[in-house]
């Protein structure tokens, strides 16, 4: 007997695709990377770092201003536009609004990330600074985030998505991130509107940072093409870094453990090619001494994976030297999320992490852009020159034709010629000798038989 296989009801995702979020969701960024939210088109790099410097050090002197409310990305008009249309461009407001710096908080599952963050606002709230902006990423959070002021949750429910569309755990995280992703144009409008309206009057300052709180499923935002166009959104916006937060219990358990955790920060630096701030959260249960010192000293380190003899211990080994050239580039912050120990020294390490945006990422972008135009160039002057040949041979077999149409005209006009010049009596006359002709044959052919017989 057959057994016959019955599907699931599985609905049309929409824009699920990997390929068509990142397209969509590219010319979004496009868009707003040729207009005037590229950091580097307006102001020189300069005068960007000194304003970076600048917004760093200045201090609050009034109350703590209440979280805005959470806005849904799918309803309502556009921030930077009013009932009356487009709001006027005003190039103050673009200058203050990049001297934000976006903080890509990135880290393994149970790490403390979600702590730092929230311990993050209440140390700049605690040392009479502005109140950091908070973004949500993470649509699986089941508790609410005090403070958040954007949060995915609001625009995709986690639940919904998995229920409706037949998807397990990091499928549906990861969808709600597709979908989140082809609205990044309006979560950026949404932080640019947060700095105009703070942007009153002198004393009154714009957010210092604005914290994204990624999931953790750490691989779901770093590898994923949304994940991609968030970051390049944030990146040509705003000077951004990378906050990567380790869980030093668990780092700290044996070398191997160590290497691997800083083989993926490595992996990520290069992938996202902005600065990073390597952050061992946690210290109040276990000192980051010991990581630390293997990332100074290879010799510490190899006498740590000395004490294993496996493979894998040989790799390690091996791949320290390569980590050891990845160590001096990074800026390295022990602190406690819970206790908020060390957060002064992480504020410090990001305003430096700032000024090697400002001097690696904004040139990089720069080429890039310059490329992206001359590449563009030379592929229009290409098919402008496709088709000047393309015209050029559709001219030659036209005057091709034309000319056996002529010919041909010229073929028709002689025979009508010659028919219309001949005469009727010589015509006559050829009919005559022709009929004479045969009578003398036939004559001929008659005496020929006689003398026969």
């Amino acid at each position: 007997m057959s057994r016959r296989t019955v599907e699931p009801d599985k609905p049309e995702i929409p824009i699920l695709n990997n390929c068509l979020t990142f397209v969509f969701a590219r010319v979004v960024v496009a868009a707003r990377a040729t207009g005037r939210r590229v950091a580097a088109a307006s102001f020189s790099v300069a005068s960007q770092r000194k304003m970076a410097e600048h917004a760093a050090t200045r201090v609050h002197d009034g109350a703590a201003e209440s979280p805005e409310s959470k806005q849904a990305l799918g309803d309502g008009e556009d921030p930077g536009q009013g009932a009356g249309g487009t709001q006027p461009h005003d190039e103050e407001q673009d200058s203050a609004l990049s001297t934000a710096t976006v903080c890509l908080v990135i880290g393994m599952a149970g790490s403390g990330k979600s702590t730092f963050v929230q311990q993050f606002a209440l140390h700049e709230e605690d040392a009479a600074r502005e109140s950091p902006y908070l973004v949500n990423l993470d649509p699986a959070v089941a508790s609410d985030i005090p403070g958040v002021n954007l949060d995915i949750r609001d625009t995709v429910k986690y639940k919904e998505v998995m229920e409706k569309y037949k998807l397990g755990p990091n499928g549906a995280i990861l969808t709600c991130l597709n979908l989140f992703c082809t609205k990044i144009d309006q979560v950026l409008n949404l932080v640019e509107a947060r700095a105009k309206d703070q942007q009153v009057t002198q004393e009154e300052l714009a957010p210092a940072y604005v914290v994204v709180d990624t999931p953790g499923q750490i691989e779901a935002f770093t590898w994923s093409a949304s994940g991609t166009v968030i970051t390049e959104s944030f990146a040509s916006s705003f000077p951004t870094v990378v906050l990567y937060v380790v869980d030093i219990p668990r780092c700290c358990e044996n070398a191997l453990t160590f290497s691997s955790n800083m083989l993926h920060a490595c992996s990520i630096m290069y992938k996202m090619k902005l600065p990073m701030v390597i952050v061992f959260n946690k210290c109040d249960v276990q000192s980051a001494s010991k990581p630390l010192g293997w990332m100074r000293d290879y010799e510490q380190f190899d006498t740590a994976i000395s004490e294993s003899s496996t493979y894998v211990a040989s790799f390690a080994r091996s791949m320290a030297l390569v980590l050891h050239e990845f160590y001096k580039n990074i800026d390295t912050v022990e602190l406690s999320a819970m206790t908020g120990d060390g957060f002064d020294e992480l504020t410090e390490a990001i305003d430096r992490a700032t000024t090697q945006y400002y001097d690696t990422y904004v040139p990089m972008l720069e080429a890039s852009r310059k490329a992206r135009q001359e590449a563009e160039a030379a592929r229009r002057e290409h098919d402008l020159a496709k088709a000047l040949r393309d015209i050029s041979v559709e001219e030659q077999a036209e005057k091709g034709k034309a000319r056996e149409r002529k010919d041909g005209d010229h073929h028709l006009q002689g025979h009508i010629r010659l028919e219309q010049e001949d005469d009727p009596a010589e015509e006559e006359r050829l009919l005559e000798e022709l009929k004479a002709a045969l009578v003398l044959k036939q004559r001929s052919s008659g005496g020929a038989s006689s003398l026969g017989k």
